[in-house]
């Protein structure tokens, strides 16, 4: 017999583990993503680099991959499916190895 609150309850656990391994968690941004995320001084809106910092809570829910740049070191690529200023796209965000975030992006679909 199959016990389907057993099962919804391991799901959901599941779930909770998904959220909980933020690959964001522990990490600061570097002095240029800081200013990329400030308002732009002609529009007074934030760009696509502004977007809200709560999204940043969210990207555990995405995916992580590791890249090598062209100097040969690791990082690693979170991108987390989404919408923002009316447009769907996606959110990334590039992680060094110390931990900062040098990399910060919402990318609409064209």
């Amino acid at each position: 017999m199959h016990n389907v609150g057993a099962s919804a309850t391991k799901e959901g656990i599941e779930v909770v583990k998904q959220i909980n391994l933020n690959p964001l968690m522990g990490t600061s941004y570097t002095p240029k993503v800081i200013k990329d995320m400030s308002l732009n001084a002609k529009t007074a809106l934030p760009e696509f680099h502004g977007f809200p910092k709560i999204v940043d809570n969210f990207a555990g829910l995405g995916r992580t991959d590791l890249i090598i740049g062209r100097d040969g070191i690791t990082r690693t690529k979170v991108s987390l499916s989404g919408g923002y200023q009316g447009r769907e796209g996606y959110f990334e965000w590039i992680i060094e190895p110390d931990k900062t975030i040098n990399h910060r992006l919402f990318l609409p679909y064209k």
